[in-house]
């Protein structure tokens, strides 16, 4: 028998158990347009997408996929072109991707809640000569026309959101420069009778999406075809997802499409799993429980997402079919994922809460927390099909099972790299035994069982007396964990003596009220020694780890997308109020020398 050494790289104990078809996948070298006629053809003619009062079937999508690819070609549209489309989560939006990818060339869903300027930048970075947005935003069709080098925009009426209708008896304009009605699409296809059958293969460009930065500052993440196939074929075998039933077939998509979480997994993964996918376009506290009401088996969800259902899901709605609730875009806490279990119980759902982590550069695929044992305090076990390396940050070296560092994966599914930045590319990716591998940022330690127990993120971290690091989520994951702390945020706070302190921003659970005495037992709590029963792991902070103070909040604020905590915020805000301290205290000293 072979002596273990330690490493995973090497002993892949964490494999074991595992199917080979799973270890080593085989990822066509197709486009994703290819995997999807495939999928439907196998799996029979079923609903794929359920929006607002629109229900579509595959037959329906792929008939809407050809008129738009055609009316695209009619347009002028080329392999490689970037089409832009800036709308919410409607159906409309997802057969524009199909039809693009037809065509060899590259969708990107832009923020519809993005000013104009910023809009501009983006249609000017890649160029975009089609442009598809919603009457929302037509007002800035001339603008855009003037300022871009858009060719033609295509605008959707909000009136027809719950229709499928591509065609209506209304005039239409083709040329440089024209604006169309997206339900004049069908009239402009008619000028192409057939769509050039060319396989482009897995190596042509898709898809552009973001990330969910915590500093609001999102970057631009291109995905080929074969990224997105290995990421949805890596996933898929991970989470030894069923055969489907009427029971388990509704999945819901709250995440805007402009995100690898939103539309990888959420959607691309769904429609390969042979499943309907449920979307929420507007997204609201007045509509959550309208969303609700279609019963869904799973939720793509978040803690921010969480929070709005437990605040506004009315008392006596009951979700029966839900079965899994799972959180991506940022970590839930043991005591959130408990309250959240209750709380579904008492509207009728016996669901599982799974934490998972993924990053946008591998379209979410990290790990998954779906069908398999419960472990709150883990991200879930390491998607099969990749290979993963847990190095020492600092020296970039292999660690051992259970020993920290950042978690670095390679394979078919890591992102080609940010648009027209290759330097930053370079900064992420290393060679380790002749592979390419990609940081991904993610630090915390891997068990035998293949569960990866998340600590924080490389990028969350800061340095006290110029010698001590300090990873805010471990103490984040520490305070979240006692009893009176529903959620928190750790981020630095300038001190004069040591550069920065732990500065606490917590949220309190329903009926603690924000007094000293709650602060002072707060902080005197993080000096005990935090034990973890499911990985029967301790965790003792530091003195120079303990939170300086407690600022207490109604609630986290959120980026953007409403996915992450917006700690570029909180930070600033621990600057604020460390500048007012020194203000008061140089007032303070005035005033004693003035008596003096």
């Amino acid at each position: 028998m072979k002596k273990e050494t330690g490493y995973p790289s090497i002993d892949k104990t964490h494999l074991k158990g595992t199917k080979f078809f799973e270890r080593h996948p085989i990822i066509p070298s197709m486009t994703f347009s290819q995997i999807l006629d495939l999928m439907f053809m196998l799996q029979g003619n079923h609903n794929i997408v359920d929006c607002l009062d629109l229900r579509v079937d595959a037959k329906e999508f792929e008939k809407d996929s050809l008129i738009i690819a055609k009316s695209l070609l009619e347009l002028g549209i080329k392999p490689n072109d970037i089409v832009a489309v800036s709308m919410p989560n409607y159906y409309q939006a997802i057969p524009v991707f199909k039809a693009c990818n037809m065509l060899g060339a590259v969708v990107t869903y832009l923020n519809p809640l993005a000013s104009v300027e910023e809009t501009k930048n983006y249609l000017n970075l890649y160029e975009t000569p089609i442009f598809i947005n919603t009457d929302t935003m037509s007002m800035y069709n001339d603008e855009i026309k003037r300022d871009t080098k858009v060719r033609n925009i295509i605008t959707m009426k909000e009136k027809l959101r719950n229709s499928r209708d591509l065609n209506q008896d209304n005039g239409y304009a083709i040329g440089n420069n024209d604006s169309v009605d997206f339900h004049e699409l069908e009239r402009i296809a008619e000028y192409q009778k057939s769509i050039p059958m060319k396989n482009f293969g897995g190596k042509q460009d898709a898809l552009i999406l973001y990330t969910s930065s915590s500093t609001g500052k999102s970057k631009s993440l291109l995905f080929t075809n074969e990224n997105l196939i290995a990421s949805c074929i890596y996933l898929k075998n991970s989470t030894h997802v069923p055969k489907v039933t009427p029971e388990d077939s509704r999945w819901m998509n709250v995440v805007p499409f402009m995100y690898p979480y939103g539309f990888g997994a959420s959607v691309l993964q769904t429609f390969l799993s042979g499943r309907e996918v449920i979307l929420t376009p507007n997204l609201s506290p007045s509509n959550i429980a309208y969303y609700y009401s279609k019963n869904p088996n799973l939720v793509f969800g978040s803690p921010a997402h969480l929070e709005l259902t437990k605040r506004n899901l009315p008392k006596d709605q009951k979700i029966p079919g839900l079965k899994i609730y799972l959180s991506g875009g940022d970590y839930l806490s043991v005591n959130q994922s408990h309250a959240a279990i209750e709380f579904f119980k008492e509207h009728g759902a016996n669901a599982t809460i799974s934490n998972s982590s993924g990053t946008g550069e591998t379209l979410g695929c990290s790990t998954n927390a779906m069908n398999i044992p419960y472990r709150p305090e883990t991200v879930g076990q390491l998607v099969v099909g990749p290979d993963y390396l847990i190095v020492n940050p600092d020296t970039m070296e292999e660690v051992k099972y259970g020993e920290t560092g950042v978690l670095c994966t390679s394979g078919k599914h890591v992102f080609k790299g940010y648009y027209k930045e290759p330097e930053m590319t370079d900064s992420i990716m290393f060679e380790h035994n002749g592979k390419k591998y990609y940081k991904t940022g993610n630090i915390g330690y891997l068990d035998k069982d293949r569960y990866f127990t998340l600590i924080g993120r490389a990028s969350r971290f800061f340095i006290i007396n110029t010698l001590n690091k300090v990873y805010c989520e471990l103490v984040q994951l520490v305070v979240s964990n006692i009893d009176v702390v529903d959620s928190c945020a750790i981020v630095p706070k300038p001190n004069e003596e040591s550069l920065y302190k732990c500065k606490a921003y917590v949220v309190l659970k329903e009926g603690v009220m924000p007094t000293k005495e709650v602060e002072d037992y707060i902080i005197s709590k993080c000096y005990e020694t935090f034990y973890d029963i499911t990985t029967q792991e301790s965790i003792t902070l530091k003195d120079y780890e303990i939170p300086e103070s407690v600022s207490f909040l109604d609630k986290l604020p959120r980026t953007a997308s409403a996915e992450k905590i917006n700690y570029e915020l909180l930070k600033n805000m621990a600057e604020e109020e460390y500048k007012t301290e020194q203000k008061n205290k140089i007032k303070t000293i005035e005033k004693k020398q003035q008596r003096w």
